[in-house]
């Protein structure tokens, strides 16, 4: 297969420090104490965030909790299995940008900001 410029390794070894620079970039403090710790909603001032707590899904339409309980006529489940999905909550930071573009009640296309391409 010919190569096409893209090397899939390298890019994700890389996105993680373009997400960093993305994020300083944007003016949101990754180690300031308690500002940093509130402009990341629950994280920590470190930046962190509990991805160990398990996120109750049963109920929520989930295919991997609710769909295998209909699906196989059971009472309970133990361990969901067949499909990747996230077992935690979502980092309120991401929540609260997706209730904040959802706001505007038209998803037009949007202008990219120059922070982007920075």
């Amino acid at each position: 297969m010919p190569q096409t410029g893209l090397n899939r390794r390298s890019f994700l070894r890389g996105a993680g420090l373009t997400t960093l620079a993305g994020a300083v970039g944007s003016g949101i403090s990754l180690r300031g104490g308690p500002a940093a710790a509130a402009a990341l909603g629950e994280a920590d001032a470190n930046g962190t965030f509990d991805f160990d707590t398990p996120y109750n899904r049963l109920g929520t339409d989930s295919v991997k909790w609710d769909q295998a309980l209909r699906q196989n006529e059971m009472g309970t489940i133990v361990a969901g299995m067949g499909i990747a999905d996230m077992d935690f909550r979502c980092a309120p930071v991401i929540t609260r940008a997706l209730q904040d573009r959802i706001a505007h009640e038209n998803w037009g296309y949007l202008e990219i900001p120059k922070a982007f391409v920075e």
